[in-house]
């Protein structure tokens, strides 16, 4: 697996888990006050900055690795 495919799967795992914390009626990990008709807005800002991260600075990395060849 090269670098581009390790940053997009991350992406797409970060954009699934905000959407999991976003949706009432699941029981959601990591959250110690759970009622099940809750959504998690916090958790899912957290998920959804994760994925923006990924997405900036794995673009930084492969453009690195594309000037270097």
């Amino acid at each position: 697996m090269n670098k581009k495919n390790i940053v997009i799967i991350l992406a797409v795992i970060f954009i699934i888990l905000t959407i999991y914390y976003l949706v009432p009626g699941f029981y959601h990990l990591f959250v110690f006050n759970n009622h099940p008709d809750t959504y998690q807005p916090k958790h899912a800002i957290l998920f959804f900055i994760l994925a923006v991260i990924d997405v900036v600075f794995g673009r930084i990395i492969i453009n690195k690795d594309k000037e270097v060849k």
